[in-house]
């Protein structure tokens, strides 16, 4: 190398004119390119040296994100509906006597509801730091899913909140609002919690899993999972499953643990898939019946998981990392892949997939993602694409990830402080026409800018003061009616097809 800059002129052109370098130049290109590696190696050892503290940082860091965000979204759509059903209950008794009604007359969702109706009737301010906590705890339970072990890794639990935050297509339906965050977001923590003992069993046999103590929790803990979201029940049997049969050929034969867990869940699928309400609620809402629509609806909803606004970026990247990453997890990473798609699917016998339906393919597809991403330090992998090499690689995904992470806060911030001073101006209005005696009002529409406002394709104030919406959110502040101003043409317009 010195033998070859010694052999460039010192500066000069060549025979056409064309200036070249000198190799003091080109000495001094090579030598800030070496320093900037070394800087990026200092930063990798400085991280390498202190992992727990940078993780902490960055939990404590989305923590007061998701606080933020929360503490700016007000109530909205069916928490006017439940906020009714909540200020009737004064014993237990009332409460027990409004969970059998909503069983029988609505649905098997009790839990998402009696939580709904329990942050209800507690402060909003507590209400927001609970919810913060439990997005914390949503964040932890994909990581430790993927990871299938008490191990360090900034890059993936950095890659399981940007995954969140950019796939969720109703990101604040999901998180932020308070009814949709008790009946997704909440009601997911129990079934990501089993299967996270499934996935460290998974990694090493646990032989106290298999203990009479410990098989009465995994069985109460599998009823509580398989008792919550419809479709995630699906998506959660179809994963136990997987894990049986990786079990089996395995270690030869399947874990008492596992099958005391999958009954469970079969319990509490049962309780809720034939909840007598489920099938007034179907009558109500007039769900077809057709055996052709069911079948679309089904190859629909798997379709759509690789729209852009739902599963695409995860499917291309769980694609990628199959293709780059050597590893023999390939198998249970595709487990969770078809409780995404079985998830999706069930959906389809009563309805298309929509808003924060979305949010169960998306943790599943997070976990399949997440377990290729984890797998990129092994030792195969290692060996492929070289260590030095893929330190950097996941360096530059780590940078890249953080700022794509803070420019969705960022769109999320724009969005949710926009309705929430527009939603303000309404209630400044609600005010000021009770004061001067008018109980008939009129406010201005408020159109969400993004899907981190809660209100993101929701009902909000209809034209119609008789719109269900309508009649809840007069009551809720003690109005007779209330509508919003909407000027319409005289002859109607046809639609556009």
């Amino acid at each position: 190398m010195g033998i070859f800059f010694s052999a460039l002129p010192d500066k000069g052109k060549l025979s056409d004119g064309t200036q070249i370098a000198s190799r003091f130049d080109i000495s001094e290109r090579i030598g800030a390119y070496l320093n900037k590696s070394r800087t990026l190696e200092h930063c990798i050892s400085l991280y390498e040296n202190h992992r727990l503290a940078f993780i902490a940082i960055y939990l404590v860091a989305i923590f007061a994100a998701v606080l933020y965000l929360t503490w700016r979204t007000p109530l909205v759509a069916d928490d006017f509906w439940k906020a009714e059903s909540a200020f009737s209950i004064h014993s237990l008794g009332d409460f027990m006597a409004i969970c059998r009604h909503f069983y029988m007359s609505w649905g098997g969702r009790i839990w998402g509801e009696a939580l709904t109706w329990l942050f209800l009737l507690m402060p909003k301010n507590i209400f927001n730091v609970l919810n913060s906590f439990a997005y914390v705890a949503l964040v932890l339970l994909l990581y430790f899913n993927a990871l299938g072990r008490f191990r360090l890794s900034l890059g993936l639990l950095v890659a399981v909140n940007f995954a969140l935050l950019a796939c969720l297509p109703a990101f604040g339906q999901n998180i932020l609002w308070l009814n949709g965050s008790a009946n997704y977001m909440w009601m997911s923590l129990f079934p990501l919690s089993l299967l996270a003992a499934f996935r460290f069993y998974y990694e090493g046999q646990c032989k106290k899993f298999n203990h009479p103590v410990s098989l009465f929790v995994f069985f109460f803990m599998g009823v509580c999972a398989g008792w919550g979201i419809e479709l995630l029940s699906v998506g959660l049997i179809a994963v136990c499953v997987g894990y049986i049969i990786i079990y089996r050929d395995k270690y030869g034969s399947v874990p008492l643990f596992s099958k005391i867990s999958l009954a469970g869940v079969l319990v509490g699928a049962s309780l809720l898939w034939f909840a007598p309400g489920n099938f007034v609620r179907a009558a109500v809402e007039h769900f077809s019946p057709h055996i052709s629509t069911k079948i679309l609806r089904v190859i629909r909803n798997v379709l759509v998981m690789g729209w852009l606004d739902s599963n695409l970026l995860l499917c291309m990247a769980f694609g990628i990392l199959c293709f780059v990453v050597v590893s023999s997890r390939k198998t249970l990473a595709f487990i969770y892949v078809v409780g995404a798609m079985a998830s999706a699917a069930s959906l389809g016998v009563v309805e298309p997939m929509k808003t924060r339906t979305y949010f169960v393919p998306v943790i599943f597809m997070v976990v399949a993602a997440g377990i290729m991403y984890a797998e990129m330090s092994n030792e195969p992998t290692t060996q492929k694409i070289g260590i030095a090499t893929l330190r950097r690689l996941k360096a530059f995904i780590l940078i890249f990830l953080v700022a794509g992470s803070i420019g969705l806060f960022w769109e999320a911030r724009e969005g949710v402080v926009d309705y929430l001073y527009q939603w303000r101006e309404t209630l400044a209005i609600i005010e000021e026409q009770k004061a001067a005696g008018n109980l008939d009002v009129v406010v201005n529409d408020i159109p969400p800018r993004n899907k981190f406002c809660a209100e993101w394709r929701l009902s909000y104030i209809h034209d119609d003061p008789e719109f269900w919406t309508n009649r809840y959110i007069a009551k809720y502040y003690g109005l007779r009616t209330i509508r919003i101003a909407q000027v319409k043409p005289s002859q109607k317009v046809q639609k556009v097809l």
